[in-house]
This record gives structure tokens, sequence and C-alpha cells, in this order.
């Protein structure tokens, strides 16, 4: 396949290394507006370059980016990468084009040009935070958008002491379909038996198709209120996602 990446954000490296992971063979042209830091990164990763003014349709002529499969816009002005999908998109039709998100607040400007992925690093940060000083809490986890899926993690902690099953969490979202729970132990092993009761320091992994996610992790939690009431005898009424 042939891809451009275009800018030099703190990212660039992150996005090139993951090109030649999965494609090895992948012909990569990276380009940005300094002659040095194009041939530089080029350099670096035995990749292609070019350089010149982002927005000149020259520029990307000049590679043939008529044939390119991928395009990432990767610098660091979200006005600038909105700017680069649209010429992908609209002057180029590359099939596929992504980007790294500057800040979270212009995720609407970005949706509206069509673009096939944007990536956000601090749903990513966010998301490793909550679950590193968090326990006994539902915490989303960031997962590309293009995969279709909604991923939950919850470390237990204090309410395995209530004696929850993985069955129990199963049977209170077993009217939602295809819904895949299962259990991380302390020692890293995936634990898929039902009967099998929460120890501390156990992760539960719920994984749904998108959109249902928040659903499942709602009756989750209102059914492990409802033991906790039966076995401790004191309502909580907190839901915690």
């Amino acid at each position: 396949m042939r891809y451009i990446v275009v800018g030099s954000s703190s990212y660039v490296s992150f996005v090139l290394n993951a090109i030649k992971e999965v494609d090895p063979r992948g012909v990569i042209f990276y380009i940005d507006r300094s002659q040095e830091i194009s041939k530089m990164i080029a350099s670096q990763f035995n990749i292609n370059y070019a350089y010149g003014d982002l927005l000149d349709p020259s520029v990307y002529q000049r590679i043939n980016a008529d044939m390119a499969d991928v395009a990432i816009a990767a610098t660091d002005s979200d006005a600038l990468n909105i700017r680069l999908i649209e010429l992908f998109k609209k002057v180029f039709s590359i099939p596929r084009v992504a980007t790294i998100i500057n800040n979270p607040m212009n995720i609407s400007e970005y949706l509206r040009t069509g673009v096939d992925l944007i990536i956000n690093p601090t749903a990513t940060i966010e998301s490793m935070m909550k679950a590193f000083i968090s326990s006994d809490r539902w915490i989303k986890s960031s997962t590309p958008e293009l995969f279709g899926l909604d991923v939950y993690l919850n470390r237990f902690v204090k309410e395995t002491a209530l004696g929850i099953t993985l069955s129990y969490i199963r049977d209170a979202i077993k009217d939602l379909g295809d819904v895949l729970v299962f259990v991380v132990s302390r020692e890293g092993k995936i634990i898929r038996d039902p009967l099998y009761e929460l120890v501390e320091g156990d992760s539960v992994v719920v994984v749904t198709p998108r959109g249902l996610g928040e659903e499942a992790i709602k009756r989750i939690t209102r059914s492990i209120e409802r033991l906790k009431v039966l076995r401790t005898g004191v309502d909580t009424g907190i839901t915690r996602i």
C-alpha cells in the first residue's frame, strides 16, 4: 500500500513506526514544510520524502498522491489538519484519511470533513489515569471507532466481599445480545468460568458493539447495587460509570 504522512507533531514517529510494523513493504512518503526535517525523518525510517507548502497541491502531485491508499494529517495545528483532510479527500480522492487531533474541543470541526479516523491521544491519557488511580469503578477504554466496539474495565477490590461471580455479571446483561464478559486475574490469566467468584485485584472486561456499552454497564452496576443491599442492607443509590 502507499501512504502519505504529513506534519511534524510529536506523534509522527509513532505513526511511521506503526505503518512500518504492519506493512513492512508499504511505500511511505513523508512531507513537511522543512527540507531538513523531511530529509531527517525519511533517513531515520528509510522512507521517501517531499517538502514544501503543505496546502499546495503541486507538492502532492509530485509524489502521485492520487495513487495513495492512506493519508495521515499529523501537524500540530488542528486548522491545518482539517484543511489537509479536505485536500486529500476532495482533490486527490484518497480512500482512507486519518488525523491526530491536538485539541479535543475541535472534534466537531473534524467530523464535518468526513475523515475516516480521528486519533485522540488525550482520551488514552484520561482512561489510563482513571484506571491507575481507581478501583471498583468502570472505566471506558480508548478504542478506535473503526473497530465498532465499546470496551469497559473495572478492577474490583472492596466489592469482591459481596461474592460476585462471573455468571452474576453476565446475567445482568443477558438480554442485550452479543456482549463479551471475562475476568483478567491478578496473575494476568483470562478467566471465562461462569462459576468463578471475583477476588481482590481481579479486572472484569466488558466488550459490546459500539453504543451498547453504557447500557450494559448501567445494568451491571444496578445489579451489583441490588446484591449489596441484599448482603449488607445498605442502599447506596449510587451508579458509578
